[in-house]
Parts: C-alpha cells; sequence; structure tokens
C-alpha cells in the first residue's frame, strides 16, 4: 500500500476522499505529487493531477520531462535538482559550497559563516553568494567516509566558496530536495 496525502481544501481531497465518495473504492487512482515519506513509510504527498477511472477535474498527470544531465560529464545544475524534487535517481550534481545545515533533528537551518559548520553536509548553490535557502542543496556526508573527510567544512573550512561536482543519490534531505550516500566527487 502507498499512502496519499489528500489536502485540506483542495478540488483533489474533495473529489477523491473515501468519507464524502466511498463510491471510489476500487477505482483506479492515478495521481500526480512528491514522492516522499508519509506516515513512516513512502507514500505521495502535495498531490498536483489525478485521474479516478480516467475522470477528473485535475490536470493529467505528466511525467516531468527530465533536466539534461546527471552525468559526471554533463553534471545537473543545482537549480535542475531542485526541479527535478527527488527522483531517487543516482546522479552527478555540480555547484558551489556555500556552507551547512546546523539545524537539529533534521531540521533547515543554513549556515553561511567560515566557522561554526556542521560536519555531516555541506550546501551547494549555483552562485557562490547566494543566500536564499530555497535554492540551496542539502549534500549528506556519511561519517567514516573519505568525501566526508575531504569536503566537510570543519576540517576543511577553504573548502567554503570552492565548485564541487558530486556523485549521490537525489531524495529527500532535510525535508527537501537533496543528494544522500554520495559515492565520488571533484573539486573543480
Amino acid at each position: 500500500m502507498l499512502p496519499v496525502q489528500l489536502v485540506a481544501g483542495t478540488d483533489i481531497r474533495s473529489a477523491v476522499n473515501l468519507v464524502d465518495n466511498p463510491g471510489n473504492a476500487g477505482k483506479v487512482l492515478t495521481i500526480q505529487g512528491s514522492l516522499e515519506k508519509y506516515f513512516q513509510q513512502p507514500g505521495l504527498k502535495s498531490p498536483t493531477a489525478y485521474k479516478l477511472d480516467g475522470q477528473g477535474s485535475g490536470d493529467t498527470p505528466v511525467t516531468p520531462p527530465a533536466a539534461d544531465g546527471g552525468t559526471e560529464d554533463k553534471p545537473y545544475s543545482v537549480a535542475d535538482v531542485l526541479g527535478l524534487n527527488n527522483p531517487g535517481t543516482t546522479s552527478w550534481v555540480e555547484g558551489y559550497i556555500i556552507g551547512s545545515s546546523n539545524g537539529a533533528n533534521g531540521a533547515f537551518v543554513p549556515n553561511l559563516a567560515a566557522t561554526g559548520n556542521a560536519g555531516s553536509n555541506i550546501l551547494l548553490a549555483v552562485d557562490p553568494a547566494e543566500t536564499d535557502p530555497a535554492k540551496m542543496l542539502p549534500v549528506q556526508l556519511v561519517a567514516g567516509t573519505d568525501i566526508r573527510q575531504q569536503l566537510n567544512l570543519i576540517d576543511n573550512p577553504d573548502n567554503l566558496g570552492k565548485k564541487v561536482k558530486i556523485e549521490g543519490k537525489l531524495e529527500k534531505y532535510f525535508a527537501r530536495p537533496g543528494l544522500k550516500s554520495p559515492s565520488a566527487f571533484q573539486l573543480l
């Protein structure tokens, strides 16, 4: 089973929920939204379109076009990855190291200073002077790995502002699009 969030006050919730529409039980639902954890398991949140047995008031769900890139020779930009919204694929991404997130319990709290950074992650952006949190990509630095040892800003403060190309899994991190489990990198 895949839990699907039906956001209060939306046309999708009004048309799809089983409380108001018990006849929907057993119908085929095609729904577009963000694939992320819901009820502590894989789920779909923030639906944007649906079809119920081929009918619906929402737009026809479509697969967003993939950004051109994601390879070592042609990595995605941070903007590309933010637009892809956690496809779960392993890809290369390129951007500037602008800081880290220092939030407790998974909160996203950007630190763009040269000191006081977390060792567990870095933040990437298209622009080395970026200050808008919505344009930042958090990158997990797994404990005990060479990648963490060479990229974290605690041990390598000179990495702040440097361009990096890194391969990892594009998935939610700090409740936003991110890159986890990095497997390769190049400082540029």
